[in-house]
């Protein structure tokens, strides 16, 4: 992208990443603007339902797994990815930097909301 107007400003040049923008303007790599302030990055969530090789790449790269699983589903998935963390040297106990989806579903009486969980939400 050669039409920057933040790098026409200088904007992305001063708080963007370095080699960012070259020294005729033109966009060389995309980085965030500014540069997050947690090292080494923000915390990165992946969302997954049930691919043990996604579970693994969060494991190996520390991000953290967003099951949208049931429980029953999620619990191997949660030792798979303490595994994979912990040949890429990191270390979690269980739970840790993981992440499990629970739905909540209001009805007017408890069989109302009962019967919403069963409509949309059972093989969670």
């Amino acid at each position: 992208m050669e039409d920057w107007p933040l790098a026409r400003a200088g904007v992305t040049q001063k708080f963007g990443t370095p080699g960012e923008i070259d020294a005729e303007g033109h966009t060389r790599r995309v980085a965030v603007c500014p540069a997050p302030y947690t090292r080494p990055h923000p915390p990165v969530f992946v969302s997954g339902s049930g691919s043990p090789e996604t579970i693994a790449f969060c494991g190996k790269h520390g991000f953290v797994p967003t099951y949208f699983t049931s429980m029953g589903a999620a619990g191997p998935l949660a030792g798979h990815y303490r595994a994979a963390a912990a040949k890429s040297g990191r270390s979690f106990a269980p739970g840790e930097n993981q992440c499990l989806v629970c739905w909540i579903q209001i009805g007017t009486s408890k069989e109302d909301a009962l019967a919403r969980i069963k409509a949309y939400d059972l093989d969670i």
